[in-house]
């Protein structure tokens, strides 16, 4: 998995990729959130030496980037798009702690399966993985999409 000083490396090669994005400037990621999936990185403007100007353009546009955790993928992202993760990152807060919930012995695993629509067995894998030692945040929502992806059916119908 990646860390923290790696993903700024990636995000500063995405950023760079960008080059002159307003004369005279460039974009310069700046580390904001740890989601859980991914890291996510403010865009901020710098001058095409790497000085931050004293009164930076004002430019609409894009946000920022995040940098993948496991793969490293960057995808630069508008306001709008920050405002969508932020707001799955909220939901998938909600869901973990129900699952945590789960794991401390308390609370049930119902609603996660018709929530999800996962079969009997899908729903014994995933109780594997929230009794797994190695249980996290990213661990159990990777596997979660995992089971998730292969009980829609592959034409969009149900």
């Amino acid at each position: 998995m990646m860390d923290r000083q790696e993903a700024l490396e990636q995000a500063i090669a995405c950023a760079d990729s960008f080059g002159e994005v307003l004369p005279g400037y460039r974009f310069l990621p700046e580390f904001v959130e740890d989601f859980t999936t991914r890291y996510y990185f403010d865009f901020v403007f710098v001058t095409t030496s790497g000085q931050r100007p004293k009164e930076p353009p004002l430019a609409g546009g894009l946000a920022g980037l995040t940098v993948h955790k496991r793969t490293g993928e960057t995808e630069a992202l508008t306001f709008s798009e920050l405002t969508m993760l932020r707001e799955a990152e909220n939901r998938m807060n909600d869901v973990y702690s129900r699952i945590n919930e789960v794991k401390n012995g308390k609370g049930s695993l119902a609603w996660l399966k018709q929530r999800y629509a996962l079969s009997s067995s899908q729903m014994y894998t995933l109780v594997k993985k929230i009794r797994d030692n190695e249980f996290n945040k990213l661990s159990v929502f990777e596997e979660l999409e995992k089971l998730a992806s292969k009980s829609r059916p592959q034409d969009g119908k149900r």
